[in-house]
């Protein structure tokens, strides 16, 4: 089986909200624990039919889930007797009622056997089973005051459904293009949830501690950390304290039962400790407490001795201090880190993530993506970056550069998820026997969501091996038509026309490919402060001004508009007004660059509209900073390439005067 998408069916009235609302708890805390696993479900009861927003959501599932509360009483139709004693009415035993599920439940239960998902059925005491299901249908009762009981057989049944993680997260569907599938969030702990055994380390308990939590088996929790206090790793006080601080934040993330006091009183025992102080940061941001978060992490980067420690301490400062809108403090620890990092790749590679989390908090997508550039610059066989790098392209219109990158993952490490998205890329550019091969490859593999993204391009375009049998049908026929054989050509040929074009559209991706590069390496240099004032542009001179981080030069150029020579032909100029506005991150500038007409008014708004050019662009300045590399229209396949320069300062003139004699 691919990822676990299920699909959860339950009640929606008001006597089964409660239980329901715990059961849909704890499908949310698997979410984020297995990152493979995800859920929906229906948002109103429709409990005439099956509405055709529920056959949509169930469409894309693989997986059912139904939580079957008592709805009802009833008995075999033998059971029923008349009465001799009131006409018209009938009498029943006791012992022949029995409780069952709603219709509905039981209608949607159908729905999803007759699609061969897999069934995992919640059953309260006490009501029936649904009738009529065999084969891959799972069975786990539950008491109806204390659900909590079963979600230890839930979380195994889905971990033994579950394949290895590391497959893509489902994306939604569109019926009018391919849908691209967005990049996981990974948890940052395994499933491992033995008893503790000799030569464990401190992760190890602390994995075993995560699973007995969140399946709510907290004795079995406690126990596995009064294992550690018995253990060898508990040499000290503050070698428990530091346990306990791990263990408290994960009280306070999955449980009801987390105390921030705990986490407060041990930081305050153990002021020097940086793992105690960072767990006790990482809580007080998860409660929006991000000034008083980055303080202690910043306190942390200060008094540590490691430098990784150090910088990533300093990052998680900055990224607490940019979710408290505080952004340009967050910027001062970047440039801080920046000096740290020099010739170490590996720190590198944490600066660069720690923009990418950064731009993420900050919703800029321009900056995610050039510090993913620099990620993969650094580890070239990060493919979970690389996925997520080419996605964000796709997602800002970069489609040239998001292929690039999904094919740069390797035929034998591309998962399900990036083979649906080598389909959507193929199919922006038009190359359609390709895009429909990947999203076979995906579908093979059990994607749904290539299977949908397949099924309409079915209806848009021809897949060759398809086109192939019914030709080769034709041909077997005792007179084919003429154009069978000039079809079939075309086939033929389809292969070798459609590799060119990939050809031609990488190469003209590698400038760019180049270009990225630079940039991902620029913004780890120290933000620009200063640049000259006046500079020379193919167009103009340009005047320049840098405040607060923000780039801004304009000029004006004139422009030709009449080629005809010869000496009656007359030369017309037109002026236009050129502006570039755009942020600093390192030695490069990224924004929009207009180009206006001159003499736009009110009485011609619409022309200057028409005649307005705005175009995305970056400037990658050299260490000097008396020129930079320009590249405008950046987002599009043919970008302009040009230079820019300072302009030269003129030397003062001095002139000797003979003074008289």
């Amino acid at each position: 089986m691919g990822n676990i998408k299920a699909f959860v069916g339950h009640s929606f009235t008001s006597d089964d909200e409660q239980v329901v609302a715990r059961f849909l708890k704890m499908f949310d805390q698997i979410k984020v624990a297995m990152p493979n696993f995800d859920w929906t479900n229906a948002k109103q009861a429709e409990p005439e039919e099956l509405s055709s927003k529920v056959l949509k959501l169930v469409a894309d599932c693989n997986t059912f889930i139904a939580i079957c509360t008592k709805k009802e009483l009833v008995s075999p139709p033998e059971a029923i007797k008349k009465s001799f004693l009131k006409a018209n009415s009938s009498i029943i035993r006791d012992d022949r009622l029995n409780w069952k599920t709603s219709d509905w439940i039981i209608q949607e239960i159908g729905l999803a056997f007759g699609r061969k998902m897999s069934l995992i059925i919640l059953l309260e005491d006490g009501c029936r089973r649904p009738g009529g299901l065999q084969g891959n249908v799972e069975f786990i009762s539950f008491e109806r005051q204390a659900p909590e009981k079963a979600f230890g057989q839930i979380l195994e049944m889905l971990r033994a459904i579950s394949p290895p993680i590391g497959s893509q997260t489902e994306g939604a569907i569109d019926t009018a293009s391919g849908v691209a599938h967005e990049p996981e969030h990974k948890s940052d702990l395994n499933t491992e949830d033995d008893a503790p055994k000799s030569g464990w380390t401190v992760d190890d308990f602390e994995r075993a501690f995560f699973w007995k939590l969140i399946r709510g088996e907290t004795e079995a929790a406690e126990a596995i950390s009064e294992a550690f206090h018995a253990s060898e790793l508990a040499v000290s006080d503050e070698a428990r304290a530091e346990w306990d601080s791990r263990c408290e934040l994960r009280r306070l993330q999955w449980t009801e039962k987390g105390d921030l006091r705990t986490l407060r009183e041990l930081h305050g025992k153990y002021t020097e400790n940086i793992k105690v102080k960072t767990m006790y940061a990482l809580a007080l941001g998860k409660y929006s407490k991000h000034k008083e978060s980055a303080e202690l992490f910043e306190e942390a980067s200060s008094i540590g001795t490691i430098l990784s420690d150090k910088v990533e301490n300093k990052i998680e400062a900055a990224i607490q201090r940019s979710k408290g809108g505080q952004s340009q403090l967050a910027l001062q620890h970047f440039n801080e880190v920046k000096g740290l990092v020099k010739n170490d790749p590996d720190l590198a590679y944490l600066l660069a993530r720690g923009i990418s989390r950064f731009a993420e908090a900050e919703k800029n997508d321009t900056l995610r993506i050039e510090a993913m550039e620099q990620m993969i610059w650094l580890r070239p066989d990060d493919d979970d970056t690389r996925f997520s790098l080419a996605f964000a392209h796709s997602e800002a219109s970069n489609n040239d550069m998001a292929l690039h990158h999904y094919l740069a993952i390797p035929h034998a490490r591309r998962k399900e998820g990036t083979w649906n998205n080598i389909g959507v890329a193929y199919q922006h550019f038009s190359i359609p026997a390709r895009s429909i091969d990947a999203f076979r490859h995906a579908a093979s593999e059990g994607n749904t969501l290539a299977m949908s993204n397949l099924a309409y391009r079915y209806l848009n375009v021809g897949f060759l091996k398809e086109a192939k049998e019914q030709l080769d049908n034709a041909l077997n026929t005792e007179e084919p038509h003429k154009n069978v054989s000039e079809a079939l050509s075309s086939v033929m040929e389809t292969p070798d026309k459609e590799k060119k074009e990939v050809d031609e559209i990488l190469a003209s991706a590698s400038k760019k490919i180049a270009a990225f590069e630079k940039l991902g390496q620029a913004i780890l240099e120290p933000d620009i402060i200063t640049l000259n004032a006046e500079w020379i542009c193919p167009d103009c001179e340009l005047t320049v001004a840098i405040k607060d981080s923000k780039f801004e030069a304009s000029g004006r150029y004139q422009e030709k508009m009449n080629a005809l020579t010869g000496l009656l032909a007359t030369v017309k100029h037109k002026e236009y007004e050129i502006a570039f506005t755009g942020e600093i991150a390192g030695r490069r500038v990224f924004g929009d660059v207009v180009r206006t007409p001159v003499g736009t008014n009110a009485t011609s708004i619409l022309a200057g509209a028409l005649n307005r050019e705005s175009k995305r662009f970056a400037i990658l300045f050299d260490s000097t900073l008396q020129s930079g590399e320009v590249i405008e229209a950046i987002d599009s396949r043919e970008p302009r390439f040009y230079q820019i320069h300072a302009k030269p300062r003129q030397p003062r003139l001095e002139v000797n005067v003979d003074t008289p004699r």
